[in-house]
């Protein structure tokens, strides 16, 4: 609520109240336009949005705007519903530093002149920010202390708005920028990769195999090692630890794991021993084990597959006949000597490269049509499958993505079609790199 008073030397005063917020924030600007919104929907408290835009990115506004109530109505079905009346979202200024910051009621996105729909910008900003209501806002965390229950969940959950709302973010890079570091600053044109889509985790994979050994990510967040160090542990493991989770439980109990948690310490200050317990107590079982594997331990996670597809043994020999006198059969080998039948006994091995024991899914298909899946505890380094008679045409460890921590997942797959792949996979390449060649043609033209 906001009321103004008119003073007597021409200024005019502002008064703010909200109640049940633990800071605040205010922004100031002559050159931002003012849009308003309202989200309305059964089930959810009625929101007015209020959007503060700089005049360049005013094409951007329902993005703004349609990304916003993304975020209210995914996390209000996922935690709790935003009880406030008031929402403003703030478009900052260009390389003003003042991007992607969250305070109560109030948040800062982030966006660039040219923003092609594919890359997702400024939709995955302000969704994340908005995401902080729910979490820094309404459950309270210590940040300064732990701070992957606020950025890593928030994190988790707005990666998973956007792809059930957006579809899958294309991957691109944005080139001509100038000589500024700070936060906020970003080349201005994008080049958009045609074809290539990011499933959930897959743009933080990266960093969680630079410096995800660095730090157990259950300590003090000052404690880390550095800066690097503090982004995984903070946001991209917690998020990426989160997805396996849903996977062990079922995406309809990791709503309500989230839900309960949310509702229960609210305004509450809880700790990661409160959401364990959550966890545990809503899913029926312990899972203490799955968070030494992966939020008390710096250990890396990773799985690769091999597949040998061998002759089956060229032993001839004799057996029964028909008419019950021994006939001589021929080996495997001499059967389809002159042919193209051939018998193999193949097998799948798969091993555990990293020092995170995760049960894991494996899909073997086999080159009569057979489509076989097995599963593994992932306890020992490693375990082996066998397929007497059949040849394996490709095979994948964790076929469905559902372990995101995995930091190599070039190695979980392997097809009988090298030669195909790799011309598929030159195709790209040069297309990518001819677009890149004129781009960076038209920079030095223009320098």
């Amino acid at each position: 609520m906001k009321n103004a008073v008119d003073n007597s030397d021409g200024t005019r005063t502002f008064h703010f109240h909200q109640d049940d917020v633990h800071d605040f924030a205010w922004v100031a600007s002559r050159r931002m336009g003012e849009v308003r919104a309202r989200f309305d929907e059964p089930g959810y408290h009625p929101v007015d949005i209020r959007l503060l835009i700089q005049p360049e990115h005013s094409h951007l506004s329902a993005r703004y705007v349609e990304a916003t109530k993304i975020a209210l109505r995914s996390y209000g079905t996922w935690s709790a519903p935003y009880p406030y009346d008031q929402v403003t979202v703030v478009d900052p200024a260009w390389t003003s530093a003042s991007g992607g910051m969250e305070y109560p009621t109030l948040f800062t996105g982030g966006a660039s002149v040219f923003s092609p729909p594919a890359l997702q910008s400024p939709e995955s900003v302000t969704i994340h920010e908005c995401g902080h209501q729910f979490w820094y806002l309404l459950v309270g965390t210590n940040e300064f202390e732990e701070a992957w229950l606020d950025e890593g969940i928030n994190s988790y959950h707005d990666e998973k708005a956007a792809q059930i709302a957006l579809g899958p973010e294309g991957w691109g890079k944005r080139y001509f920028g100038m000589l500024a570091a700070g936060r906020g600053s970003r080349a201005p044109i994008p080049v958009v990769a045609p074809g290539v889509w990011l499933r959930r985790g897959d743009s933080e994979v990266a960093g969680l195999r630079k410096s995800g050994a660095f730090d157990a990510m259950a300590r003090p967040t000052w404690g880390y090692r550095n800066a690097d160090s503090y982004t995984v542990n903070a946001y991209t493991k917690p998020a990426l630890s989160l997805q396996p989770l849903e996977g062990l439980v079922g995406d309809e109990v990791m709503t309500r794991i989230l839900r309960t948690y949310a509702l229960r310490y609210r305004f509450a200050h809880p700790t990661t021993e409160d959401f364990i317990a959550v966890v545990n107590e809503v899913a029926g079982q312990d899972y203490r084990w799955f968070f030494d594997q992966t939020w008390f331990s710096a250990e890396e996670c990773d799985y690769a597959i091999e597949v040998r597809n061998r002759p089956a043994r060229a032993l001839a020999g004799y057996a029964e006949g028909p008419d019950g006198r021994p006939v001589l059969v021929p080996s495997a080998r001499e059967e389809g000597r002159g042919s193209d039948v051939r018998t193999f006994d193949s097998e799948v091995i798969v091993r555990r490269l990293g020092g995170v024991r995760l049960p894991v899914e494996i899909r073997v298909q086999l080159t009569d049509g057979r489509v076989v899946y097995e599963s593994w505890d992932g306890q020992y380094r490693w375990t082996r499958f066998r397929y007497p008679g059949a040849r394996v045409r490709a095979a994948d460890v964790d076929p469905f993505g559902k372990i995101a921590l995995d930091i190599d997942p070039g190695n979980n797959s392997w097809a009988d079609n090298a030669p195909i792949a790799q011309r598929a996979a030159s195709k790209w390449a040069m297309r990518w790199m001819f677009w890149l060649q004129n781009f960076l043609e038209l920079h030095t033209l223009l320098g």
